[in-house]
């Protein structure tokens, strides 16, 4: 996952919005246990690097302090054809999750650019080596209540 976009986006003056970083989700496919799976996450959220956040061309500082770990299982449900975990569309799957998110409150009415930057890499347990890297702007009109 991962990867370069940018996107248009549409709120009302007054919302909050939550921007993941960069995130992991490790998922039950093999029967492993929520505190395996936590460890998995962890494991790669400790490899994440170049984290950045720019709003109106003002980087945010402390990105590191924002990292969420959500340790009880969740399930995701209803996957879509093609999904990333090889599963049946339709099918449900239970996993958990650890990352950095921004809450960005308070945006004025108006134009707003929002840029988020962030790469993990490493080494996989079978030893094969995965990179991702993450650089989204979201181009966010906030109109007046």
């Amino acid at each position: 996952m991962g990867g370069k976009a940018e996107r248009e986006c549409t709120i009302t003056e007054g919302q909050d919005i939550l921007i993941p970083i960069v995130t992991t989700i490790c998922a039950t496919i093999t029967g492993e246990t929520a505190e395996s799976l936590l460890a998995q996450c962890a494991d790669f959220t400790e490899q994440t690097r170049n984290l950045k956040l720019i709003i109106d061309r003002n980087q945010v500082r402390n990105l590191e302090d924002n990292r969420v770990t959500v340790e009880s299982l969740f399930t995701i449900s209803d996957l879509p054809e093609n999904n990333l975990f090889g599963l049946p569309a339709g099918s449900s799957i239970d996993a958990v999750a650890d990352g950095y998110w921004v809450l960005i409150e308070n945006l004025s009415a108006g134009e707003h650019d929002i840029t988020v930057v962030g790469k993990q890499h490493g080494h996989l347990s079978s030893g094969e080596k995965w990179d991702l890297k993450t650089d989204v702007t979201y181009h966010l009109s906030v109109e007046g209540e």
